[in-house]
């Protein structure tokens, strides 16, 4: 007897889309962001001047608005997740199929990597070393826990706001990839100061993994605990609470 076909699983040619398209998102987005902030580090102590307030609204927006490009590129293809927590957080409430989890986060921390190895191209080995390739910088009175919330409440925020615009068919149509990269900017603003609120594994990772290929100094400690637990976990969180608050259909 023949089978029928299971017409909801994505064809080997589909899924090949979708995480090309995951890994085109991610490099664009940490070669922008990324780039971006070594290169206002750079400026930084090329000026003997500490970041402030204007830095911090430079990679704000440059974060934002690389946010919104990859999303309005990519979303009729993969959806646009840009960010292993939220594809996490998606999936925790049935949004997106675990089977498909793995390979997705991997394509994504792919495409971070291939982002953040563009940097140096840019900068110069000694550009991008001096700028961390944009890599996080906890302040030095933040522990371990307390960075590690303030990489939750970032994501937390950033995932509400997708849930309430791109995935709640309830939501003004066309407004999910601004929303999601203005969000981004003032959590950047606020944040930055004490764990450069990147709120993406991924984004992560890839400025961690290059930096370290370049002879510097990567604390994986710090990276697993604030960079990836954190964001996850508040990715979860937001998804449950905006279920049990919006009840979405």
């Amino acid at each position: 007897m023949k089978r029928t076909p299971d017409r909801s699983a994505p064809t080997p040619s589909v899924a090949v889309q979708v995480l090309g398209a995951e890994v085109l998102s991610l490099f664009i987005y940490v070669l922008l962001g990324a780039g971006v902030e070594a290169g206002v580090r750079v400026a930084a102590a090329r000026s003997g001047i500490p970041l402030g307030a204007d830095a911090y609204l430079v990679i704000g927006l440059a974060h934002g608005f690389a946010l919104f490009t990859v999303s309005i590129l990519t979303h009729n293809v993969s959806g646009a997740h840009v960010n292993p927590a939220v594809t996490v957080g998606l999936a925790s409430v049935g949004r997106f199929p675990w089977r498909a989890v793995p390979l997705q986060i991997a394509s994504q921390c792919v495409g971070a990597i291939l982002g953040a190895a563009a940097v140096p191209v840019v900068l110069g080995r000694t550009g991008a070393l001096q700028g961390e390739v944009g890599a996080a910088v906890i302040a030095p009175h933040i522990s371990l826990v307390q960075g590690m919330a303030i990489e939750a409440l970032g994501a937390a925020v950033l995932m509400l706001t997708i849930l309430a615009t791109s995935g709640d068919s309830r939501a003004p149509a066309g407004w999910g990839a601004f929303a999601a990269g203005m969000s981004v900017a003032p959590i950047t603003m606020v944040l930055a100061p004490a764990t450069s609120a990147l709120v993406n594994p991924a984004r992560a990772l890839g400025p961690e993994v290059i930096l370290r290929i370049l002879g510097g100094h990567a604390d994986w400690t710090v990276l697993v605990v604030i960079d990836v637990v954190g964001p996850m976990l508040g990715a979860l969180a937001a998804c449950w609470v905006y279920r049990a608050i919006a009840s979405p259909r």
